[in-house]
């Protein structure tokens, strides 16, 4: 079941993901965040810096309560149902993910900013929500955790990883305002952010 849910997942994500990186960021992006990458000592960094602390911790008590500690508790006593149900989770995050990198088309990119020319992109998942790249990782996650049957993997990585994506969208979302201006912000007004908006 694990080697068939990894090859399920990497296959379908590795062509999306494997390309060149930008060598010059200034000349292909209007705006980008180096935050992402180097640690400053300004507040707001430090904030930063401890949210990535904390995902780090978070991800090596994972492997070390799975591989050293070999501890886990299940998430229910339905192991059919829940691989089942995570199967279908994970199929619709794999779908979200690949279909956001469709529809971004030359605006992806895996570093942290706005290209140059960048438009606001409304097509596809993201007419429902404004980072569906996030929630499809996220869907992965939980159906991973549901496929295994693993609490700890709920507990430790798809938990901890919906405080990382919201805060990495908060960075996002203000080079994208102060890039994109109103037309992102009428876009902001009727979306969801990680989840579809209930009411508009």
């Amino acid at each position: 079941m694990t080697t068939l849910f990894w090859v399920v997942v990497l296959g379908s994500l590795l062509p999306c993901f494997l390309r060149r990186p930008e060598t010059n960021p200034s000349k292909t992006f209007a705006a980008w965040d180096r935050r992402v990458v180097v640690i400053r000592l300004a507040a707001w960094d430090r904030r930063v810096v401890v949210i990535r602390l904390a995902e780090f911790v978070v991800i090596v008590l994972f492997l070390g309560t799975v591989y050293l500690w070999h501890w886990s508790f299940p998430i229910t006593r339905f192991e059919r149902e829940a691989a089942a149900a995570g199967w279908v989770l994970t199929m619709v995050g794999l779908v979200f993910i690949v279909w956001s990198r469709i529809e971004l088309g030359r605006f992806f990119s895996i570093t942290l900013g706005v290209k140059r020319d960048h438009q606001v992109i409304t097509g596809g998942p993201y007419c429902w929500v404004r980072h569906p790249m996030y929630t499809g990782f996220l869907a992965l996650l939980a159906g991973g955790a549901l496929v295994h049957n693993s609490g700890t993997a709920l507990l430790f990585l798809a938990a901890p990883f919906w405080g990382f994506f919201y805060w990495q969208s908060v960075v996002e979302e203000k080079l994208l305002v102060d890039q994109l201006g109103e037309a992102y912000l009428r876009y902001r007004a009727r979306t969801g952010c990680l989840l579809p908006r209930l009411f508009a």
